[in-house]
């Protein structure tokens, strides 16, 4: 038997990537053109699939549709870029409980593509660490350094 899902059950966001971390765009929020997104819907453990899609303003399809499994948590994504062009999108998701071809609970949430919009709090995906004062001469990781490469090359001979 597989359980009902009601609306209030599950949820579906569109993520800006937060210096490494995913966080929930604001409601009316904008992205920037093909900034990297995620896609992403809670369904209750024990879980099942989601299904998403995004529509530009003319119900036409600008990526997927892709199905996503859940984890152990009842959390699916996928890893996208918003779309190129500025405007209106809507993403849909459809939340399936326990199997993947069960009744689906839809839902929608519409978000902007504008090349005004804020960078993503904290930057956006990897950065290199700043390393230009590693090598002072009074750093004390210089010395650690040093002294680990000694080591490394000592085993190596």
């Amino acid at each position: 038997m597989v359980a009902r899902l009601s609306l209030a059950s599950h949820t579906l966001a569109i993520e800006r990537n937060r210096g490494g971390a995913f966080t929930p765009l604001a409601a009316g929020g904008s992205v920037l053109p093909e900034e990297a997104v995620r896609y992403s819907a809670h369904i209750p453990p024990p879980g099942g699939w989601a299904d998403f899609e995004v529509l530009d303003a003319g119900g036409r399809t600008v990526w997927g549709p892709s199905t996503a499994r859940s984890n152990l948590a009842g959390n699916a994504w996928e890893d996208a870029q918003a779309p190129r062009s500025p405007g209106t999108y809507t993403l849909l998701g459809a939340a399936r409980k326990g199997f993947r071809y069960a009744p689906a609970h839809e839902l929608r949430r519409t978000f902007q593509v504008d090349p005004g919009a804020p960078a993503p709090p904290g930057g956006g995906g990897f950065e290199w660490p700043d390393i230009a004062g590693l090598f002072g001469a009074r750093n004390a990781w210089t010395i650690v350094i040093i002294l680990g490469a000694v080591i490394a090359l000592g085993i190596l001979l």
